[in-house]
Order: structure tokens, then sequence, then C-alpha cells
């Protein structure tokens, strides 16, 4: 298991926070960089990252990663303490238009993984990928 910490998470460290994160998935679990499956949790990551730097009213952008696997699964687990969200309406929507700014995000974890699940209080999120 490979656990991260990210304290007071924001937009100018967030690359820096998912290239560290994926480098050591990388090696831990020998994905090439070009491999769809490394851009699918590197997109997961990211998205889910952002999604609490942008979302998180409670203004605590300390986040808790966790990645573990199996020879089946890699199992991603993003946990933050901050305020929670109401995931159950987000998750309900349709991919928005082009002309909406905001609300893909979660649209595309939840189409690159095999499952993407929240927590009730929308503060712990769970992905899991299959290993091909």
């Amino acid at each position: 298991m490979l656990n991260y910490e990210c304290t007071q998470l924001a937009d100018d460290e967030l690359k820096k926070h998912v290239d560290v994160m994926m480098n050591q998935v990388s090696d831990y679990l020998s994905l090439s960089p070009e491999s769809l499956l490394y851009y699918n949790i590197y997109l997961s990551i990211w998205e889910l990252l952002l999604n609490i730097i942008n979302h998180n009213k409670a203004g605590d952008h300390t986040v808790n990663v966790a990645v573990w696997w199996t020879e089946k699964e890699i199992f991603l687990q993003i946990k933050h303490e901050g305020g929670g969200f109401d995931w159950e309406n987000c998750m309900a929507c349709e991919l928005p238009s082009d002309e909406h700014a905001r609300g893909r995000g979660l649209f595309l974890v939840s189409h690159v993984s095999k499952t993407f699940s929240f927590n009730s209080t929308g503060q712990i999120a769970t992905v899991t990928f299959e290993r091909v």
C-alpha cells in the first residue's frame, strides 16, 4: 500500500503532488506513463484533488491518498478532513454540455474506472481500476 498526504493543497501545487504520487504508483506497479491505465489513475487523482480544492467550503485542504492493489485490481482512496458535499446529486448528472465550464470531473472518473463511490458525507472517494 502506498500512502501520500497533501497538506494545504492548492492549485499551483496540484501537478507536483500528482506527479510524485504517480511516480510511486508506476514504480511499484510497473506502469508505463504511456499506458491507458496510468492515464486513468492520473486523471482520477487529478480530478478528485481539484474537486476538493475548488469545492471544499471548509477551507481545509489536507488530503490523504492511498493506493493498494491485487493481481486483478488497483484501488485508490482519497480522503479529506474538510466538509463533504452532495455527491449523490453530482453523480446523478449527465455529462455537462460544452457550454458549462465545470462539472466534468466526476463524470470522467466514473467512466475511466471500474467502480467509483463516495462515503455518505462525500469526504472519502474510492475508485477501482482493472489491472490489464
